[in-house]
């Protein structure tokens, strides 16, 4: 996979456009202000989060597939419900 068909694969998944910043496939602007990127660095691809107006990396990977794999798995994951839709668990004495 390369990172044009990650964005399809992603878009088709149901990840928001302003989730993901993928180098040359998909640059938003202006910034959303947090998402998951796929960018070349040097000799190689990273992926991470940018937020609060930092790019953090969470890996390095030798060739484009590699981190395409990396960022699908990361936004493939289930999201988890907001706080406030979570049942409220209470002991049998309430």
């Amino acid at each position: 996979m390369d990172r044009y068909e990650l964005f399809l694969a992603l878009r088709r998944g149901g990840v928001a456009q302003g989730e993901i910043w993928i180098q040359d496939a998909h640059e938003p602007v202006p910034l959303p202000p947090e998402f998951v990127f796929l960018r070349r660095a040097a000799e190689t691809w990273q992926t991470g989060v940018f937020e609060r107006g930092r790019w953090h990396v969470v890996a390095d990977f030798p060739d484009e597939t590699a981190a395409c794999d990396h960022a699908l798995h990361i936004l493939a994951l289930p999201r988890s419900p907001a706080a406030d839709d979570l049942p409220t668990h209470r002991s049998p004495d309430s």
